[in-house]
């Protein structure tokens, strides 16, 4: 494949591997995007509509306490766990029939050197 052949209308222009030719420029001129899912979504939760004293963020807070309170035991879960954060896990880390765990470290160097010594033997 020649590089004449890599370019066509609005595609930049490739090597044999795929890789972009010297001063072809970004595949992105545009950058990064300047929003995101998240920001549109704290905007419109600080948003307070027209005639009202608290915005939307503190209705969907009130709705979630109360769904809490109403019985929804996911809901209150969610809430603890913002509050408090997640509650800690342990692990236990015991051997068959809660023993200790048996490590054996095996060195390669030390066990080739015994290998070479019983061969002589």
């Amino acid at each position: 494949m020649n590089e004449e052949s890599t370019k066509t209308s609005n595609k930049p222009m490739r090597d044999e591997k795929g890789r972009l030719l010297p001063g072809q420029g970004s595949l992105n001129p545009n950058g990064r995007p300047k929003f995101s899912l998240v920001s549109i979504l704290r905007d419109q939760l600080q948003e307070v509509v027209a005639g009202e004293k608290e915005g939307k963020a503190k209705e969907l807070i009130k709705t979630a306490i109360a769904s809490a309170l109403k019985g929804d035991t996911q809901m209150l879960r969610d809430i603890i766990n913002r509050i408090d954060g997640m509650p800690k896990q342990s692990l236990e880390h015991t051997g068959a029939e809660g023993e200790p765990i048996q490590v054996s470290v095996i060195n390669f160097k030390d066990s080739a050197k015994d290998k070479q010594a019983d061969e002589k033997e």
